[in-house]
């Protein structure tokens, strides 16, 4: 059985607990959004889709070999964005400034290893972030994108980043389960 998957840099608890605060202030109790829940807040390196049984420890394997090259670093989680900057909002998200380049670096790293693998690629330019609310109806554009202006430049925290972890996901009616396959440190 295929295991919908993929990777990410978990964060603190302390800038959860910023990134919720956020969520509250931003989304009006008659909006009609999906909050992500404070356990499931995360930097989404890759996303591999579903991956069959077969292949799910030659990926773990590849993802262990190519962490293990690049260094430990920091991440500054800061700042709330709308998605997209104009017309309807479908998501609400905290920018993820990535200093050092080695957050992309890692993601290509990874891209290139799982194309070797025959595994999904994405078709996008990669944006680290941390998804805050999927939206399907606001009551107020407008009022919406004030709200999350206020938290525009909003210093979250800085994640040091000494892992990534591998995680499965399973969509329910309440919101997806991520339950980790594996963790992969970075170089010691």
């Amino acid at each position: 059985m295929p295991h919908r998957t993929f990777l990410a840099v978990d964060l603190d608890a302390d800038i959860r607990d910023r990134l919720v605060r956020c969520q509250r202030d931003v989304v009006d109790p008659r909006d009609k959004v999906n909050l992500v829940s404070l356990p499931n807040l995360h930097i989404t390196l890759n996303f591999l889709g579903d991956v069959a049984d077969e292949l799910l420890p030659e990926a773990l394997k590849t993802i262990s070999a190519t962490a293990g090259q690049v260094e430990p670093f920091d991440v500054d989680v800061r700042g709330s964005v709308v998605v997209p900057s104009s017309g309807p909002v479908r998501m609400l998200w905290a920018s993820v400034e990535d200093p050092t380049g080695r957050l992309s670096g890692l993601y290509e790293s990874l891209s290139d290893s799982f194309r070797g693998l025959g595994l999904r690629q994405e078709d996008r330019r990669y944006i680290p972030h941390v998804t805050l609310a999927r939206v399907r109806f606001l009551v107020g554009i407008p009022a919406f994108r004030q709200r999350a202006q206020r938290f525009a430049q909003e210093d979250f925290g800085v994640q040091h980043v000494r892992e990534i972890v591998a995680y499965t996901s399973v969509l329910c009616s309440d919101g997806p389960t991520y339950t980790p396959l594996a963790r992969a440190d970075l170089r010691v």
